[in-house]
């Protein structure tokens, strides 16, 4: 009937000392809403699914508890003639319980930590169920100066009452997997006109858990491989798998501070080796070539280069293949005003390069990733600057984003004029569309402004804008 509107709430709050609330919800007349009447945002545009979601939670010194619910709607193709092209809605939580408890980790003092889990899944579509989860362990953290020691048991479960057919076999579904690992690391320590550490370490765990092919996945995926995983005890997001694994990680850390105690280096280089083969996942979640030994070899290096530049360089080598899975290059200028020169425009450069080498075992990585990325706010004078931003992605031979711009600042008036020509990606199978736009914001400052979205796109399209 001609009407269209959307609906979007976003809230944090906090009652008394611990409890804290928080929702982000979003719903829409229309499938095209978004890419036709919201144009302040390319990540929104290319969305398949809306989320709805609302969490309340307590965090207390030693307890923490929260509740929340989460559903979706899902933005349809049905005005592109594409048969085979089909979303999947999200399974969604309707609702989720957790409850959490960590002692304080004292050296030298038995201490332990829990985690219980209860989650409702609903869908319009396919068969749905109950999860629990839970897990226990008992630690004993030692300390001797520079060096600490931190063994742990415990044991996990999982289990499932399930609706209908999802398995065919047993509709209450459950498996227990012991556990234990140890964290060991030292700190060795130089002081002199500046003060370097190097930190070497080693986690190893171990799970023992059972084949859980026909145990369904309602929210969990493979997680990338990068340096949190050299000290995380599972390869996996959600909790539809306990992974079975025996392993550990080899790691050292160099770091690098001030005179002043500011962090300018933190370097780190590790890998995972693991003694036996993963078979809990299935196979689609083989979390690495049954072949190898170990994962690829992790390398992390944060840098601050003086006041104003900072760099960051992660890569990912296959000493197996001798060849390079993932790296990425980033490298950051920013130069803000002084109180003295409050009106004149902030100077920022950013400058990336990201490559991911294609992955047949994940459905989005089908093909390499290799994109260059260049970005910029550069002053003309104390009232003028141009604005700017280039996505290139090498493997489509494309542009995925340009954006260029003026700006105006003085006591009185704010003026900005911005062209942006963005890629909508529209899911896979389907045609992607550019969304070209032209816009406009004037504030009359203490009075009023029109087209104050405009923050957000440059905020979006420019690392640090804001």
């Amino acid at each position: 009937n001609g009407r269209r509107w959307v609906i979007n709430i976003k809230e944090r709050g906090q009652f008394a000392k611990n409890f804290f609330s928080h929702i982000d919800y979003t719903r829409i007349s229309d499938n095209d809403y978004l890419r036709d009447l919201n144009t302040t945002s390319l990540s929104i545009s290319r969305k398949t699914h809306l989320n709805q979601r609302a969490a309340f939670n307590f965090y207390g010194d030693y307890w923490r508890a929260g509740f929340n619910i989460q559903q979706y709607q899902t933005l349809s193709n049905n005005d592109i003639n594409n048969s085979n092209v089909d979303i999947i809605k999200p399974f969604e939580k309707a609702p989720e319980f957790w409850l959490s408890y960590e002692s304080s980790a004292t050296p030298f003092r038995i201490g332990s930590n829990i985690h219980l889990r209860h989650t409702d899944f609903d869908h319009d579509e396919f068969d749905t169920g109950t999860r629990h989860f839970g897990e226990m362990n008992i630690n004993y953290p030692m300390q001797w100066g520079g060096v600490r020691l931190a063994p742990s048991i415990g044991v996990q479960h999982l289990a499932y009452n399930l609706d209908n057919s999802i398995n065919v076999l047993d509709d209450t579904p459950s498996i227990t997997a012991p556990q234990a690992q140890i964290k060991f690391d030292m700190v060795f320590e130089k002081n002199h006109t500046s003060r370097r550490t190097l930190e070497p370490g080693i986690f190893y765990i171990y799970r023992n858990a059972d084949q859980q092919d026909t145990l369904p996945l309602f929210d969990t995926s493979l997680l990338t491989i990068n340096r949190n995983q050299l000290t995380r005890n599972s390869a996996f997001s959600g909790y539809d798998r306990l992974e079975d694994t025996h392993q550990a990680a080899v790691y050292l850390t160099h770091r690098h501070f001030n005179a002043r105690g500011q962090e300018t280096l933190a370097a780190t280089l590790g890998q995972i080796h693991y003694f036996q083969d993963a078979t809990t996942a299935a196979n689609l979640f083989n979390t690495r070539n049954n072949d190898s030994d170990s994962s690829a070899l992790i390398t992390d290096i944060k840098a601050k280069l003086g006041l104003q530049w900072q760099s960051h360089i992660t890569a990912l080598w296959d000493s197996n293949d001798n060849q390079l899975e993932e790296g990425s290059f980033s490298l950051r200028y920013r130069n803000k005003h002084n109180a003295s020169n409050a009106q004149r425009p902030a100077s920022i450069a950013n400058l990336s390069y990201h490559y991911r080498q294609a992955d047949n075992r994940l459905s989005l990585l089908q093909q390499d990733i290799e994109q260059a990325d260049l970005s910029f706010v550069t002053p003309l004078s104390h009232r003028w600057a141009f604005i700017g931003r280039y996505q290139y992605d090498t493997t489509q031979d494309r542009s995925n984003e340009s954006l260029a711009g003026i700006e105006y600042n003085n006591c009185c008036i704010k003026l900005r004029v911005i062209y942006r020509d963005g890629l909508v990606y529209r899911g896979a199978g389907i045609e992607n569309e550019r969304d070209r736009s032209v816009f406009l914001q004037i504030e009359l400052k203490g009075l009023f402004g029109v087209g104050n979205t405009l923050e957000n796109i440059l905020d979006e399209s420019i690392l640090g804008y804001r």
